[in-house]
């Protein structure tokens, strides 16, 4: 499970939540969420005892949105440490390799 925010200035933004790397629920908003003093939650709903019914295994947090590439590799990264199964691939980097000695 992922899940990405972009937000515009003060205005619009969107938000889209992916399973197995693929777009599950995508929902775009015409104004800045308020600011409030409530705990940001994962597994569960901060305003219910509603819980996430299984493990999180491990939390990745990004400055930035990720792109196609970068949840497949963050993906595939998950899936090689937990030994899981799964629709992400290994891609071979783009660009120059250099090594310094």
């Amino acid at each position: 499970l992922a899940a990405t925010l972009t937000q515009t200035g003060e205005a619009e933004g969107t938000k889209v939540f992916y399973i197995d790397g693929q777009p599950y629920f995508s929902e775009t908003y015409a104004t800045k969420a308020p600011a409030n003093d409530h705990p940001a939650v994962i597994g569960g709903f901060s305003a219910s005892n509603g819980n996430l019914g299984g493990l999180v295994a491990e939390v990745l947090v990004y400055n930035r949105v990720l792109n196609e590439d970068d949840l497949n590799n963050a993906g595939w990264y998950l899936q090689q440490k937990y030994g899981m199964d799964g629709l992400f691939e290994y891609r071979a980097p783009r660009g120059t390799m250099i090594q310094v000695r």
